[in-house]
């Protein structure tokens, strides 16, 4: 790795913090108790913040093994961390948020430091940046911000239509999916990052037809849940500053895009909140007009709606994500794992519905926890799984190191493949990934499901490289 004085981190420094989370997760496993407990979450949130600004004020140094960190870091770290600090000076019911004991959640915690310092390890030996081969060339300016503007007007589009619906619904009733709202909601965040990234050198009108697309994709993000906004928030922060590419770090602009960044967050919370409250008094979502106006009333309203205290016990609650990992941590000192039966599952889950049509018998199964929880005696209820928890419910502690190492070899050498592409395509094609890889909470099949989103992009520019070169470009001008 490149030693540039700008980049926050060393080569050294990168095997300080795999040391550091070594000793923290095997300390913890070892002798556990409330104070260990306690500073081995403050590490893992220190690696996950200071990886987080590294993310965004030098993105072009991230490698894949950087943001599975970060996500874990964040998720299991701080949001932890943010929930265990709340309980000092709250009334919130620890067994409401979890059927663990607090030795398997302290013991789920010391497993998921040593993952972070085997994924920290490997970080140091493969250095690969994620975004190394991805740019967009003078000549394709014009067509990346149509793109953009494209797809910021078909999403709006679709949102007034009631076709997208709040928190990214793209069925009719819940039965059958909208293929168009499912293709236009997949491309939203990579349409945001791309117009952030082309934001700096495009001029004149097309200028402010970014800003207004980007204002639109951003709003239609937050309508779709708080999580998307703020991975797709941070992505475009990403693409921003690396087409920035600023010489020093502590400037005016840094500060104000990041002081901007964490209001615009902040914000998002509340008012997501506010249509998650208009949702359940109007018992629908899909009048998106009567939602807005019945959200504008609650958010506006707040001593009658109970906003706020609905904002701070939700914020002081969600972020204890480690309690279902821990819950099936416990369930295993009783049950046998399932042995690939989950992630079997997510695989055919991510086959299109054209190419099985028996896949329906899979889609009524529902989701991960609907497969698991029986079998580890645990209620059907809507949990925080991850790829590692689908690892430990398949194959115990082992698969929470196995799934998502093998994962991200998948990953990197899928990268490696369309990079060869270059340019735009391969821009497009990091940012699923990126905006998947920082998702703690993705299912299994939402990383299959990356995957299978590259494999028809590549599709679909087979055929639109074949007649570039061999209808149109025989026939361009020629440089004398």
């Amino acid at each position: 790795m490149s030693h540039d004085p700008l980049t926050l981190r060393t080569d050294l420094s990168i095997w300080v913090q795999s040391l550091t989370l070594l000793v923290a997760g095997a300390w913890l496993l070892i002798a556990p108790s409330h104070d260990a407990y306690l500073l081995a979450l403050g590490c893992f949130t220190a690696v996950g913040v200071i990886g987080l600004l590294h993310c965004i004020l030098r993105a072009r140094s991230i490698t894949i093994w950087d943001l599975m960190l970060v996500s874990l870091g964040l998720g299991y770290g701080l949001g932890t961390l943010n929930t265990e600090l709340n309980w000092i000076h709250s009334t919130l019911d620890y067994w409401a948020l979890t059927a663990a004991s607090p030795a398997h959640v302290m013991r789920v915690s010391g497993w998921l430091l040593l993952l972070g310092a085997l994924i920290s390890a490997a970080s140091g030996l493969d250095r690969r940046p994620i975004l190394m081969g991805a740019q967009v060339a003078d000549s394709q300016l014009k067509l990346a911000a149509s793109l953009v503007a494209i797809t910021a007007a078909a999403a709006a589009i679709l949102v007034a239509m009631g076709t997208i619906g709040y928190h990214a619904d793209v069925t009719d009733g819940g039965v059958s999916v909208s293929p168009m709202a499912a293709i236009v909601i997949s491309a939203i965040c990579p349409a945001a990052a791309l117009g952030c990234f082309i934001l700096p050198r495009v001029k004149g009108s097309m200028r402010w037809v970014l800003w207004i697309a980007l204002f639109a994709l951003l709003l239609i993000q937050l309508y779709q849940g708080r999580r998307v906004f703020i991975y797709t928030l941070v992505i475009c922060l990403m693409l921003l500053f690396d087409a920035w590419s600023p010489k020093k770090l502590l400037t005016w602009r840094t500060f104000f895009s990041l002081a901007l960044a964490f209001a615009c967050i902040v914000g998002a919370s509340k008012v997501f909140y506010a249509l998650r409250m208009a949702v359940w008094e109007l018992g629908s979502a899909k009048d998106t007009v009567a939602l807005f106006i019945k959200g504008k009333e609650i958010l506006f309203d707040q001593q009658r709606s109970g906003l706020d205290e609905a904002v701070s016990d939700n914020q002081d609650s969600r972020t204890f994500i480690v309690g279902y990992p821990a819950a099936l941590l416990q369930a295993l000192d009783q049950y046998d794992p399932l042995y690939g039966d989950l992630i079997k599952f997510d695989a055919a889950l991510s086959v299109p519905t054209v190419l099985w049509p028996g896949k329906h018998k899979v889609i009524a199964i529902g989701f991960e926890e609907a497969l698991a929880n029986p079998h580890f005696g645990l209620p059907i209820i809507d949990e925080a799984n991850s790829i590692v928890t689908a690892g430990l419910s398949d194959f115990g502690v082992a698969g929470m190191f196995i799934y998502p190492v093998v994962l991200l070899l998948i990953y990197r050498l899928v990268l490696d493949r369309v990079r060869t592409l270059g340019g735009l395509p391969y821009l497009v094609v990091a940012v699923i990934f990126i905006n998947t890889l920082f998702n703690v909470e993705a299912a299994t099949a939402d990383y299959f499901n990356a995957i299978r989103s590259v494999l028809i992009l590549g599709a679909m520019c087979i055929p639109c490289i074949f007649v570039w070169q061999v209808i149109v470009k025989p026939f361009q001008p020629q440089p004398v």
